[in-house]
């Protein structure tokens, strides 16, 4: 009798393996009501870049509001293992998001969560100022993506070790340009690219090889990841919050 019961719970699982599987978003999705804006104290529009992570056999849609791995209502995005040229992508995860709930002084709940990126926004694109506010032109400026190649780093750290240790001068032209525009505090480069100010506070982690307390790519400095690729974008908890929290929640830098 154990042996038959086995039997057939061992036939009900191949057919499940056997069948088609793939993530996929809830059925209503499509249609629930979209917001553009964080509501009635800004003008802030939802963020709308989004990047393929590419890494070892990961490939991996990002997203600058919060969201991430679905590309649509239909397909996700998190690709693994990456298929070989002309075979079919399965998404093993249909979506993700951030979730960022605590308790208040008064403890009362609050909540701020990304629900397939379709119920309106929590989170917008760019850093806040000290007094924890933003305005449109900053999210518009930092919906984007600022990428750091990890072979590029590796290779500024060995150029400036080797500098250092035989006492030669940095050459500033020889540093590769995601490391010399990373946006980090104080970076002296930025506006030679980008048409936007740096904010002076914390943003994207460097180590500071010479000490001066900002990011000096020349002076040494380069930017902190801990995996070959890493893309930073920096979204903010910022405004009302749209989806799940009835109230304001803590002003969020992340």
């Amino acid at each position: 009798m154990k042996l038959s019961k086995f039997i057939i719970a061992l036939i009900i699982v191949s057919c499940y393996i056997s069948s088609d599987i793939y993530a996929k978003g809830p059925e209503n999705s499509k249609n629930y009501p979209k917001s553009d804006l964080t509501g009635w104290r800004d003008a802030c529009v939802r963020p709308t870049k989004a990047i393929d992570m590419e890494i070892n056999n990961v490939r991996a849609r990002l997203k600058t509001g919060g969201d991430i791995w679905n590309i649509n209502a239909d397909n996700g995005g998190y690709i693994v293992p990456k298929p070989a040229p002309g075979q079919p992508a399965v998404s093993a995860i249909y979506a993700g998001g951030v979730w960022i709930g605590g308790v208040d002084r008064a403890n009362q709940i609050k909540l701020s969560a990304v629900t397939y990126g379709s119920q309106g926004a929590d989170f917008y694109s760019g850093p806040l100022d000290l007094t924890g506010n933003s305005e449109a032109e900053i999210c518009r400026n930092w919906d984007r993506f600022f990428v750091a190649n990890g072979v590029n780093v590796k290779n500024h750290i060995n150029y400036i070790l080797n500098a250092t240790a035989n006492g030669t001068e940095i050459d500033c032209d020889s540093i590769p340009d995601d490391v010399k525009y990373w946006p980090a505090q104080g970076n002296p480069h930025w506006r030679d690219k980008y048409n936007f100010a740096l904010p002076d506070q914390e943003l994207a982690g460097y180590w500071d090889f010479d000490g001066d307390g900002k990011y000096t790519p020349c002076g040494g400095d380069w930017p902190i990841i801990e995996i070959r690729g890493c893309e930073p974008f920096g979204p903010d908890e910022d405004k009302e919050a749209q989806e799940l929290s009835p109230r304001r929640n803590g002003l969020l830098d992340i």
